[in-house]
C-alpha cells in the first residue's frame, strides 16, 4: 500500500457533486472496480460536519471523485501535480452514524451507462445494425454524442431485420448485443464527464497518460524508488508496478459456428476460425448470420475472444492512471521479453486518508490497486456473459398490414407482419414487425397449404429455440371479436370458413352424417350423406356455371335419380366419362348441351373429331352408360356415346332442358343416333328441341315408324334432314302450321308408289316458282304464269283435257305441238276473242276432202 502525504498538496482524495457545496463531503477511502465492457462502480466513504444534507439531490446531480497524481519534475522545479477525474452519478447515498463532529456517509459513483440498469422494457427494433440500436438506446437515455463515440473500424455490421428487448434491462440488452458481435466498451474520462468508447479493434484503445514506460520495482513500497532507500516522500513522485506474472491458460484450438438461413435452405453456413495452441474445439449452432461471410467475421470474434484469454498478466502497482480499456509500457522487468505494451482489462483501486489534522510530514493517504493486463496487440472481445431472453412457450400477437383492406399483405414467401403484444410503441400499418413465417400441417416443393389471415386476426407466435429474435405464427386462435366456426350449438361440426363465407362442413354426429361444400357465390354447394338432411344423398347445385372434366374415367353412380343442376353443365374427357342412373336428366342447359360444348371445343383439331349420342344394348346390369370417349391427336374415330341397357326397371332414357337440347353430329362420317330397342327414347324442350348436323342427321323406326309432333301452336321445323322408315311407316305430325324448307339448295318430295299431299278440310294447295302459281282449290284449279305450256313430250303422245275448261289469257295464248292439234267438243266448241282471232298456219287443211292451201284463215 503506497502511503500519500498531504503536506503541502493538500489532501490527495477529493469529491465534489453539484448538490453540495466544495469540502462539505470529505474522502475518507473508496474501493473501486472497472473491466473492459462493464460500468466501473467506486464505493466511496465519505464525512461531513453537516448532518442534514439532501440525499436526493446528491442522487440527481453528478459527482466526481478526483485522485491527485504527480507529474514529471520541469527543470529547476520539482514535480508537478494533477487531478485525476473519476466522473459519474451516485447510484446510492446512505448516512450512518455520528462521531463527534463527524457524520459518516457511504455512497456508490457510477458512470451514467449504469442507469440503462434501471430501465427494464420490451421493444422492438427494425432494420438495425448493433451500433443502430445502441446508439438509439443510449440517446432514448438521455446521452448525448458528446458522451459516446464508435471507434469501430473491424467490419461492417449487418442491419438485422428484426431485434427485440424482451423483459431485460436497457443495459444487458445493448451488453449481449455488442458481446454477441464482438464490440467492447471502455471509459475516457474528460473534463467535465465520462465518455463511452465502442471499439472492435486495437486501434480504438486509450494510452495511460504518462511520460514514459511504467518502471518494474518489486517490493519498492516506501523505499526511494530509485536507489531502494527509504524515503518517505518519494513514493509519491514515481510511481511503479511492485508486482508482474504471467498465467498461460490451456483453450481450444478451434472455432466452428454454423446456422441456418431459410431464404437459402440449401446454403451450407459452416464457419471455421483458429483458436489457440490448446486443446479441443468449441462447436456453436445458431450464430444468427446469414451468409458465410458473416459468419466468418463472427468466427474470428470468437476465436479472439478465447486468445485474449490464453496469456493474463496479474500486477499490483500504484499508478493512479490506470483505467480499464488503457494501454501501458513496461520496463525494467527481469525477463526481457515482458518489457512490452499491454492492455488493461480489469483494475480495482484502493485508498484512503486520514480527515483530522496532522503532524506535518506524516503519512495520511494510502493507495493501490490490481490488475489485469493482456498483450496490447490483441483484439479484445468480451465474454458473452449477459444471458439471453427466451421464451420458453408462446405469446399471442395480431396480423397488421399496412393496406386498410380487410386481407393482410404477404411477400413472395408467404409471410406476415405482425403486432407483438407487449410492443408500446404504437406501431401499425406493417410496421411493427419483421416478416413473419407460418407454420403450415402440409408444405414442400410445389405443394402445401395456405389458409391467408386476414388483418386482425389473433395468432399464437411461437420462437425459434425460444429466440425472441425470431418468431414463427403457430396458428391462429378465435376470440369473442373473430369467433370460432364450431361452437356449442355446432359441436359435433368439423368447419373450415373463410371469411368470404366459402364453406366446407363435415357433421360427425351418428345418422347424420354428412360433408357440405358451398359458396355464396351462385349458392352453389357440393353435399354428401346425411339422409336426415332435406338435400338427402348427394346434392351438386349451382347458380352459375357446373363444370365436371377429367383425363381419366369418371363415374357417377346411383339406383335412384340422378339430377344436375345450373345454368350450364360441361362434361368433357379424353379417356371417358360414365354416368350411371335410372333417369339422366338435365335441368338448365342440361347433358347434351354439355356434350355440345365439348364436340365444340374439338373442331379446331387437325384430325377429324366425330361426336355420337346412340342407344344401344349392353350386357347385363340395368344402368344408364353415358361413355365420352376423344381419340388422341391424329385419331379419325373420336366417338362420344351413350348406351342404354333395356330393364324392367327403367325402360326409357329421357333428355330434358328447358332452354333446348342440341345433338351435333360434325365429320364426314359423323351422325347423330337417336333410339330405343324396348322402350321409348324422348327428346323434349319447353322451349325447343335442335337437331343439327352439317353431315346429316338420322331419325329411324325401326318398328312403328317415326313421329315428330308439336303439342302446342309452335310450328316443326325440319331443315335440310333425311328421314326414313325401314319396314313401317314414317310420319310428320304438326297440330299447328307444318313447313318443309330448304334455305340453300333443291328441295325434293319423292315416293317409290303414289305421292299424296291432301288437304283434308277442303283448303288451298299452291305450288309457286317464282311468279308462276297452280292453286289447287275444292272446285278448281288455277294455273298463273306470263306462259302456260301444255306439252306431250312423245309424237304419239295426247294431252286430253276433260270436262269444262277455259283457258284465259290477257296476253297472247299459244297451243303448240310437233303433232296436231284437235279441238273437238260433242256439243259446241267456242273459240273466242275480245280483238282479232288468228289461225296461222304453213299449210291448212280446212275440209276433209283437201281444198286448196290457205296462207291465213280469218274467222270474224
Amino acid at each position: 500500500m503506497v502511503m500519500l502525504s498531504s503536506t503541502r498538496r493538500g489532501r490527495v482524495l477529493r469529491f465534489s457533486s453539484d448538490a453540495v457545496d466544495r469540502n462539505t463531503l470529505l474522502v475518507a477511502s473508496f474501493e473501486g472496480d472497472e473491466a473492459i465492457s462493464k460500468p466501473y462502480s467506486f464505493a466511496l466513504t465519505l464525512l461531513s460536519k453537516m448532518a442534514d444534507l439532501d440525499s436526493a439531490a446528491l442522487l440527481r446531480k453528478p459527482a466526481c471523485l478526483g485522485i491527485k497524481q504527480p507529474l514529471a519534475p520541469k527543470s529547476g522545479k520539482g514535480p508537478g501535480l494533477r487531478t485525476l477525474p473519476i466522473h459519474g452519478v451516485l447510484s446510492s447515498f446512505q448516512q450512518c452514524e455520528k462521531a463527534g463532529d463527524w457524520v459518516l456517509y457511504r455512497a456508490i459513483l457510477v458512470p451514467r451507462l449504469a442507469r440503462l440498469a434501471l430501465n427494464r422494457q420490451y421493444r422492438v427494433f427494425l432494420s438495425l445494425s448493433v451500433p443502430e440500436i445502441v446508439e438509439q438506446v443510449l440517446k432514448d437515455a438521455g446521452l448525448t454524442k458528446d458522451d459516446y463515440e464508435f471507434r469501430t473500424s473491424a467490419r461492417s455490421y449487418r442491419k438485422r431485420e428484426q431485434t427485440v428487448q424482451y423483459r431485460e434491462t436497457d443495459l444487458d440488452f445493448v451488453s449481449r448485443l455488442l458481446e454477441h458481435e464482438g464490440i467492447f466498451y471502455f471509459f475516457e474520462q474528460t473534463e467535465g464527464c465520462e465518455k463511452v468508447i465502442f471499439g472492435d479493434s486495437p486501434s480504438a484503445y486509450s494510452t495511460v497518460p504518462t511520460d514514459a514506460a511504467i518502471p518494474y520495482r518489486p517490493d519498492a513500497f516506501g523505499k526511494r524508488r530509485d536507489a531502494g532507500k527509504s524515503r518517505p516522500v518519494d513514493w509519491f513522485e514515481q510511481e511503479i508496478v511492485g508486482k508482474f506474472m504471467c498465467e498461460h491458460r490451456l483453450v481450444p484450438t478451434e472455432v466452428v459456428l454454423r446456422d441456418y438461413n431459410y431464404a437459402q435452405p440449401s446454403l451450407d453456413l459452416k464457419v471455421t476460425e483458429k483458436a489457440g495452441g490448446g486443446f479441443g474445439k468449441i462447436y456453436e449452432y445458431g450464430g444468427e448470420y446469414l451468409d458465410t461471410s458473416e459468419g466468418a467475421a463472427l468466427a474470428k470474434a470468437r476465436a479472439e475472444e478465447i486468445r485474449c484469454r490464453e496469456r493474463l498478466f496479474p500486477g499490483v502497482g500504484d499508478v493512479r492512471s490506470f483505467r480499464a480499456g488503457m494501454t501501458f509500457e513496461l520496463a525494467d522487468h527481469y525477463r526481457a521479453d515482458f518489457n512490452a505494451t499491454y492492455l488493461i482489462t480489469h483494475v480495482r483501486h484502493e485508498a484512503e486518508q486520514a480527515i483530522a489534522l496532522a503532524e506535518p510530514g506524516s503519512p495520511v493517504a494510502s493507495y493501490r490497486n490490481e490488475f489485469v493486463a493482456i498483450p496490447a496487440d490483441l483484439a479484445f472481445r468480451p465474454e458473452r456473459t449477459t444471458p439471453a431472453p427466451r421464451i420458453a412457450g408462446t405469446i399471442s400477437g395480431k396480423v397488421d398490414a399496412s393496406g386498410g383492406g380487410e386481407y393482410a399483405e404477404i411477400d413472395e414467401h408467404g409471410r406476415y407482419k405482425v403486432i407483438l403484444p407487449f410492443d408500446l410503441s404504437g406501431k401499425g400499418g406493417g410496421t411493427a414487425s419483421r416478416y413473419v413465417r407460418m407454420a403450415q400441417p402440409y408444405a414442400g416443393a410445389e405443394y402445401g397449404m395456405h389458409f391467408p389471415l386476414h388483418k386482425g386476426t389473433e395468432v399464437i407466435l411461437g420462437f425459434e429455440e425460444g429466440n425472441p429474435d425470431l418468431p414463427v405464427i403457430a396458428g391462429a386462435i378465435p376470440n369473442p371479436e373473430t369467433a370460432s366456426p364450431v361452437t356449442a350449438g355446432s359441436h359435433t361440426k368439423c368447419v373450415i370458413k373463410t371469411g368470404s363465407d366459402n364453406r366446407i362442413e363435415m357433421e360427425d354426429e351418428k345418422g347424420s352424417e354428412r360433408i357440405k361444400i358451398s359458396t355464396p357465390y351462385g349458392e352453389s354447394f357440393v353435399q354428401l350423406g346425411s339422409k336426415n338432411d332435406p338435400n338427402e344423398g348427394v346434392a351438386i347445385k349451382s347458380l352459375k356455371s357446373l363444370i365436371f372434366a377429367t383425363d381419366e374415367d369418371s363415374n357417377a353412380m346411383a339406383k335412384g335419380d340422378m339430377t344436375w343442376v345450373g345454368s350450364l353443365l360441361n362434361m368433357c374427357s379424353k379417356s371417358g366419362v360414365n354416368i350411371y342412373g335410372g333417369v339422366l336428366a338435365g335441368v338448365g342447359s342440361a347433358l347434351a348441351t354439355g356434350l355440345t360444348e365439348v364436340t365444340r371445343e374439338l373442331l379446331g383439331e387437325d384430325a377429324a373429331k366425330a361426336a355420337t349420342f346412340a342407344a344401344d344394348t349392353a350386357l347385363s346390369a340395368a344402368v344408364v352408360e353415358a361413355q365420352a370417349t376423344m381419340s388422341a391427336a391424329g385419331a379419325t374415330k373420336g366417338r362420344l356415346s351413350l348406351s342404354y341397357v333395356a330393364d324392367v326397371l327403367w325402360p326409357d332414357v329421357t333428355i330434358i332442358g328447358d332452354g333446348g337440347v342440341n345433338l351435333l353430329g360434325i365429320g364426314p362420317q359423323g351422325a347423330i343416333h337417336i333410339g330405343s330397342h324396348a322402350g321409348g327414347s324422348t327428346l323434349y324442350g319447353a322451349t325447343g328441341v335442335n337437331v343439327v348436323s352439317p353431315a346429316g342427321v338420322t331419325v329411324v323406326g325401326k318398328l312403328q315408324g317415326v313421329e315428330l309432333c308439336q303439342s302446342t301452336d309452335n310450328k316443326v321445323k325440319i331443315d335440310s334432314t333425311a328421314f326414313w322408315a325401314e319396314s313401317a311407316s314414317a310420319k310428320v305430325i304438326a297440330r299447328g302450321e307444318f313447313a318443309i324448307t330448304s334455305t340453300g339448295g333443291e328441295g325434293t318430295v319423292q315416293a317409290k308408289k303414289d305421292l299424296r299431299l291432301e288437304s283434308t278440310d277442303s283448303k288451298k294447295i299452291v305450288l309457286k316458282a317464282g311468279g308462276s302459281t297452280i292453286t289447287l282449290e275444292d272446285k278448281k284449279i288455277t294455273l298463273e304464269s306470263k306462259e302456260i305450256l301444255l306439252k306431250a313430250n312423245e309424237n304419239k303422245s295426247k294431252l286430253t283435257l276433260a270436262s269444262n275448261f277455259a283457258v284465259e289469257t290477257k296476253g297472247s295464248h299459244l297451243l303448240d305441238t310437233k303433232g296436231e292439234i284437235k279441238l273437238k267438243s260433242a256439243k259446241k266448241l267456242l273459240l273466242h276473242s275480245d280483238s282479232t282471232f288468228v289461225i296461222e298456219a304453213k299449210k291448212v287443211d280446212a275440209t276433209k276432202g283437201g281444198k286448196k292451201d290457205l296462207k291465213e284463215l280469218v274467222v270474224k
